[in-house]
């Protein structure tokens, strides 16, 4: 099966989730709904049976079959952008759904995230007042409200109100992921925006770099996402790798840019870069994870015409690179040109080394490994994956310690031996970034196979949409278990 089969495979996947979700979305909502919301109701009924019957006849042509010809991947993409188009247009409809709120979990989730950024015995770079808000539209965004509110103020010649000088960050994220704990890893690139921004890293960054005034200008601001996002792959890893690619999956263009942020293209190659450096700038991770989700993002890029799908890129001058920017307004393309003397590699190293300054905690293969262990041992049988034990001891070992503590005549040796062998056996817990890696591990190992199997059943297609469904509803819940009995375990251990 052709690479470019799988990718489109994965993005028609992909789809199918994301109109489920706003299916979801869309019947939780009417539970709480008045009479004069039925007419909103009507519409999105409408609209959603319009897109499963676009899909149920791909459905019925995708599940099981491994022909990749060129003329079906062209079918299979463009009823994905039929799909798409028809997305964007109901999104404009939820700012007028009830009021839904951010679902305690994702606070849970931010609250763990933040504590693993805190080294012991040093002060947290993690240390604002988060606070979470859903968006009718599909993006994910931070801002510090003090300062944007005496932004406000100053652009309205007004007297600005004292406000209080600690952080106030505000982290938004889409609605219809309000309840899909695997994109709320794409929030942890906004709080990197908070760390940034309190310990001036990509400010230190661009200072350093001796470039033109406009050039400067896009460059820091390009270093701000840089930054951001290589705090969010030292803090939850591959996991972010594969969200952005998922989330990138949907562009118009992985090249297009703009004056505040770099194309796609280039930041998921910096990222798989920093993934597999052996050099001390990186996590050291070479995994079929991490490929997984490569390849179905990178053939895209080879289509497109990517610099950055080809190694090589790392002695790549920002000055030597033109990149391509769409107008909304008008429709066309403009070229940005950033003239700055420095490598694509060697703002990722500088970068990495102030990161290591301040002692970021950086995931590892050790996590990898215990992210895929609760992935194959435990959620792909639906079962929370909030605690696990370090080792599973075997029965025959215990048996020999019990024989070996009845031994011990001193009352206080033999109690320290029964407390030690407690604590052996006690469970801790997941982190967050654990919980999240194993979730996107199990989409790269399962979704695929499920789809097959599922659609491929002989029964009718609402039938097998049901069973399908339900999967990922149950996949939602049992992520967000695990994160709240996570959150929940690490308080009552923290405990005096």
């Amino acid at each position: 099966m052709g690479i470019e089969f799988q990718a489109a495979k994965t993005l028609f996947v992909e789809a199918v989730e994301k109109v489920w979700r706003l299916e979801h979305l869309v019947g939780e909502v009417r539970h709480s709904a008045g009479p004069q919301d039925q007419l909103l109701f009507e519409l999105f009924d409408g609209q959603l049976a319009e897109l499963w019957g676009s899909l149920e006849p791909m459905i019925g042509l995708l599940a099981g079959t491994d022909d990749g010809s060129p003329g079906f991947i062209r079918t299979i993409d463009n009823t994905v952008a039929e799909v798409l188009t028809k997305l964007s247009v109901l999104h404009i409809g939820l700012a007028y759904l009830p009021g839904r709120a951010v679902r305690p979990e994702t606070g849970v989730f931010v609250s763990g995230v933040c504590n693993s950024a805190a080294p012991s015995g040093r002060e947290p770079v993690i240390e604002p007042s988060v606070i979470l808000a859903l968006l009718d539209e599909y993006n994910f965004g931070e801002v510090d409200v003090p300062a944007w509110l005496r932004r406000e103020y100053q652009r309205k010649n007004l007297r600005s109100p004292s406000l209080s000088g600690r952080e106030a960050v505000v982290c938004v994220l889409p609605i219809i992921e309000g309840t899909n704990p695997l994109t709320w890893v794409l929030l942890v690139h906004e709080l990197g925006h908070a760390v940034d921004g309190r310990h001036r890293l990509s400010e230190a960054v661009t200072k350093a770099i001796s470039a033109p005034g406009p050039a400067a200008a896009v460059f820091n601001n390009w270093a701000k996402e840089f930054c951001a996002d290589l705090i969010a792959l030292r803090l939850v890893g591959p996991a972010y790798f594969a969200a952005y690619c998922s989330f990138c999956a949907f562009s118009r263009s992985l090249r297009y840019t703009s004056d505040t942020h770099p194309p796609s293209d280039l930041r998921i190659w910096m990222l798989k870069s920093t993934m597999e450096d052996t050099t001390g700038h990186g996590l050291a991770l070479h995994d079929p994870f991490i490929d997984y989700y490569w390849n179905r993002i990178s053939h895209r890029m080879v289509k497109e015409g990517s610099n950055f799908s080809v190694p090589g890129a790392q002695g790549t001058l920002f000055q030597d690179l033109g990149f391509d920017q769409w107008c909304p307004r008008c429709g066309n393309d403009r070229r940005i040109e950033v003239q700055v003397p420095m490598t694509v590699e060697a703002l990722r190293k500088d970068i990495w080394e102030r990161l290591d300054a301040l002692a970021i905690p950086a995931y590892s293969d050790t996590g990898l490994a215990r992210s895929r262990a609760l992935s194959r041992g435990r959620l792909t049988d639906w079962v929370p994956i909030g605690s696990a034990r370090r080792a599973e001891p075997a029965s025959e070992a215990i048996a020999a310690r019990i024989d070996g503590i009845q031994q011990i005549v001193s009352p206080s040796e033999r109690k320290e031996a029964v407390y030690s062998l407690l604590s052996e056996a006690a469970e801790e817990p997941t982190s967050p970034a654990d919980i999240v890696n194993a979730g996107w591990l199990h989409k790269a190992e399962e979704r695929e196979r499920r789809f097959d199997e599922v659609f491929s059943r002989p029964v009718s297609f609402q039938d097998n949409k049901k069973l399908y469904t339900r999967g990922m509803e149950v996949l939602d819940l049992v992520l967000m278990q695990s994160i709240a009995s996570s959150g929940i375990h690490s308080m009552l251990r923290d405990l005096p």
